[in-house]
């Protein structure tokens, strides 16, 4: 119970607050703020024609912002998934979401390679600042691709191989290249020169702003971006260019 205790002196909007502990009969279970909406990656799938482009943006921001904090306390999440982020609230005030606790931490399977740093595949120890930022990019895919399953018809050895090649998954159709950019900065091979939590929430930030001039009234495809230094497709053709 050693993570849940360092949970509950967390102090963020964008965490799941945990209030204590109940044992009954043998067992324990954390008492954790409720989310009534439920699971992110259900909700997207479920209520998809409700939502605007602008509700996704605010659901990467506070992902950023909620890892940003965990990792400003030395803590480390180890399974960011868009099914660990919670739906708080959806109206016309906004669209609030959650991350919650890591849970167990059980070994990786197959499964996970989508979410796992390279770096990852032959240590034990598969938890790190930098391996929750690949995670976190991986999970802004899910939320653009409207939280459904990553398509997967390779083998995980096969994909290990395919991602120490440079490969990438390619951008979801709904996804700003401005918000592709960002996860490919987040993908780098190179663990110590991924964008760390900070960096990504501001671009997160600044990103929401500019689009829709801080108002979910504005339409994506009027706004035009300025040229960022660093393209999605200049890092992507120096790591590796073949489709998943």
């Amino acid at each position: 119970m050693r993570g849940v205790g360092e949970w509950s002196f967390l102090n963020c909007p964008n965490l799941v607050r945990f209030f204590g502990v109940c044992f009954s009969m043998g067992s324990t279970a954390p008492l954790m703020e409720y989310c009534k909406l439920g699971r992110l990656d259900e909700y997207l799938k479920a209520n998809k024609s409700n939502m605007k482009l602008f509700n996704l943006i605010e659901a990467c921001v506070a992902l950023a912002l909620a890892l940003w904090h965990l990792h400003e306390n030395n803590m480390i999440h180890g399974r960011v998934r868009c099914r660990k982020l919670m739906v708080y609230q959806h109206n016309e005030k906004g669209f609030i979401v959650k991350l919650t606790d890591g849970g167990v931490n059980t070994p990786h399977v197959d499964e996970d390679i989508h979410w796992t740093a390279p770096e990852c595949y032959i240590t034990k120890d598969r938890r790190s600042p930098e391996a929750d930022i690949w995670a976190l990019a991986t999970t802004f895919y899910e939320i653009f691709a409207w939280g459904e399953p990553i398509p997967t018809h390779r083998a995980a050895s096969e994909l290990m191989k395919w991602y120490e090649n440079g490969n990438r998954l390619s951008k979801p159709i709904d996804c700003p290249e401005e918000v592709y950019n960002l996860m490919i900065q987040a993908w780098i091979p190179d663990p110590q020169l991924r964008k760390k939590t900070q960096e990504l929430s501001r671009d997160m930030n600044q990103l929401a702003y500019q689009l829709f001039n801080d108002s979910h009234e504005r339409a994506y495809e009027l706004v035009t971006m300025p040229t960022r230094s660093v393209s999605a497709e200049t890092i992507v053709s120096s790591m590796g260019s073949g489709e998943f």
